[in-house]
């Protein structure tokens, strides 16, 4: 699937200017996830169901995975020389 056919039905799917309401962002999350699984739901051949256990998936390996690398600069070793 290409991403201006993506990015159309997303367009689609975005309500008509009305009065602006300041969404919070978790809202925004929300409406954004909510789009994409309603694009996937419509373009694809995969059950809503099996689409939602996808999602659970992915979300859980995403949380497992979410770690932050630390490299440090300093050399250890020569501080400990310094001392002696």
């Amino acid at each position: 699937m290409h991403l201006s056919k993506f990015l159309n039905f997303i367009l689609k799917k975005m309500p008509k200017k009305k009065k602006k309401v300041k969404e919070t962002p978790e809202q925004q999350v929300k409406n954004a996830h909510r789009n994409f699984l309603e694009y996937w739901v419509e373009e694809s051949d995969i059950d809503e169901s099996r689409i939602g256990e996808i999602v659970r998936e992915d979300t859980k390996e995403w949380l497992e995975e979410y770690v932050i690398d630390f490299e440090s600069h300093i050399d250890f070793e020569e501080d400990d020389d310094a001392e002696d």
